[in-house]
């Protein structure tokens, strides 16, 4: 079968992909349909409980921490200074760019 326009081609395939996808997905249905084999029940029965223990969360620890200098004694990490406002910043590329000229 042969076509004037290549959409109207593409259109036509397409079209029969989507058929052939719908029976192939009929087919499967029917046969899962017709599957004779008995669903697993995996839930729990009355009175029937689940213990999980993960890992070692309630015990101790056996290594010690490393010591660590970046910090004060309370366990806080020192902030750092504020950055110079953009008028001090100004005034410093200005005494540079003096500097630069007179040399």
């Amino acid at each position: 079968m042969g076509f004037q326009e290549r959409s109207d081609a593409f259109d036509f395939n397409v079209t029969l992909q989507g058929f052939v996808k719908q029976l192939r997905a009929e087919k499967e249905a029917i046969e899962r349909a017709a599957d004779p084999t008995p669903k697993k029940d995996y839930g729990l029965k009355d009175g029937q409980t689940i213990n999980i223990t993960i890992g070692n969360l309630g015990a101790k620890r056996t290594r010690p921490r490393p010591a660590n200098n970046s910090t004060n004694g309370d366990g806080l990490v020192p902030l750092l200074p504020p950055p110079p406002s953009a008028s001090q910043v100004k005034q410093q590329q200005q005494q540079q760019q003096q500097q630069g000229s007179l040399f």
